[in-house]
């Protein structure tokens, strides 16, 4: 258990410095190699997934309540998996409901297992206090605690099948040293679930800093890419992809009257009001409705596309990098989660007022893009210093084009011919289905 607590910690701490909490760990998601070395798996996918099952041992009161990811959560799912490892049994004496809710005690760690050290049962019942306000506040606040060999009187190993992971099938309860004979249950499982769009296994290494965190702490896109790309065979496009059309079967522009008309909502939620669309799609001359159509879908699957991409990974531009809001006042500060309510904005600098939950609509236009940007930039790194593959320069397409038609729908015709520009560079072949949206698409940069 001192190992698997150490390793453990140290690679939600590292991520916890990039901004990024897990959100669903349990033990399938703490995998370990033929060297001992402890990888954390899946940030992110039971949240972007909608995974918030009430029955779900290792689940935080808050998670399951709807609040998002966080370190606090993290440190609970963490202590249930080492609780349930060191005892055999989950907290509450196994009603995890009523556990959440208080009305169970915590039978201390230590007195289902006496080899266990005082401190390290103590902080376990830390770890899974039902509040996340009574925890502790850091990772390396529990570190300690697992730091030292004093007061263990066996270790607790686990011993691994010949030729690597245990798979589903083969993965059986393993026995600890300990003179009670108590039995682990955590399952080692090699199936990951994946995130839809950027993938969705990442894996935090703490072994001489390698893995996706670089050398100076940052995320490294470009073994994150390979990652995916080993992982990933077929993934599925962005934007669906609009047939190729001849040059004389091209759309007409828009008239200006059905461009006054558009829906245009702060938060960008296109289904809040689909009365609004379909009354805006009735002014819309026909031949021009199917394309204003594909342009309300793709505009529809925008937030919910953002919010998945940033509970995978934060926008970060660096430390020194200012978020513009639609008051035109600008923050230093960096965005490392969102929901369906907005983004949390953890201010930077002198002054900080910590994190917040800052609705959608007060951030500018400007800033939202950039936000967009950011992500299909980050896909383009990933797939840098090499030669980009079709699937690569699809991906980056479709980033671009999402992020023109957004451009595009709220008036601002300078950013959406930068991206159109970005997507057709990307892919000249694809200039006919770029016309198809913005029928005056010019010729490929040079």
């Amino acid at each position: 258990i001192r190992n698997i607590a150490r390793q453990a910690l140290a690679a939600l701490e590292a991520a916890d410095a990039q901004g990024l909490a897990h959100g669903g760990i349990r033990p399938q998601n703490l995998l370990i190699n033929d060297d001992g070395q402890l990888l954390v798996t899946d940030f992110g996918v039971s949240a972007a997934l909608g995974q918030r099952m009430s029955d779900d041992p290792y689940a935080s009161p808050e998670f399951i309540a709807g609040a998002p990811p966080s370190r606090a959560g993290d440190i609970y799912s963490l202590g249930v998996c080492l609780y349930h490892q060191a005892t055999g049994h989950f907290p509450g004496g196994g009603d995890i409901a009523a556990w959440r809710s208080g009305a169970a005690p915590l039978f201390p760690a230590k007195e289902y297992n006496p080899a266990l050290p005082v401190k390290v049962s103590d902080i376990l019942a830390q770890m899974l206090a039902p509040s996340a306000a009574d925890r502790p506040r850091q990772f390396s606040d529990i570190l300690g605690s697992f730091q030292s060999d004093g007061g263990f009187r066996k270790s607790v190993t686990l011993k691994m099948p010949e030729g690597g992971l245990a798979s589903v099938k083969d993965a059986r309860p393993v026995r600890t040293t300990s003179r009670l004979g108590l039995v682990l249950n955590i399952l080692i499982v090699i199936g990951v679930i994946f995130l839809v769009l950027l993938g969705g296994l990442y894996a935090l290494s703490v072994k001489q800093g390698r893995g996706i965190l670089n050398a100076e702490g940052r995320i490294d896109w470009q073994a994150i890419g390979s990652m995916l790309r080993r992982r990933e065979p077929n993934p599925a496009p962005v934007v669906s992809v609009v047939p190729a059309l001849a040059e004389e079967t091209l759309c007409p522009a828009l008239p200006p009257a059905c461009l006054e008309a558009r829906p245009r909502p702060p938060d960008l939620d296109f289904t809040a009001d689909p009365q609004a669309n379909r009354e805006y799609l009735a002014l819309v001359p026909e031949e021009l409705r199917e394309r204003e159509k594909e342009r309300l879908r793709i505009l529809g699957s925008s937030m919910d596309y953002l919010l998945k991409m940033m509970r995978f990974v934060g926008y970060d531009r660096g430390d020194e990098a200012q978020i513009e809001m639609r008051d035109g006042s600008r923050i230093q500060g960096v965005i490392p989660y969102a929901s369906e309510k907005g983004f949390i904005l953890r201010q930077r600098g002198e002054g900080s007022n910590g994190s917040e939950l800052v609705p959608i609509s007060a951030f500018s236009q400007a800033q939202i893009w950039d936000i967009f940007a950011f992500y299909a930039e980050k896909r383009a790194e990933m797939a840098s210093g090499k030669r980009l593959s079709a699937r690569d320069r699809e991906e980056i397409f479709h980033e671009y084009l999402r992020l023109a038609i957004l451009c595009d729908w709220y008036n601002d015709e300078t950013k959406a011919q930068e991206y159109v520009q970005a997507a057709l560079d990307t892919m000249p072949s694809k200039r006919e289905q770029l016309a198809f949206f913005f029928p005056d698409v010019k010729e490929p940069s040079e």
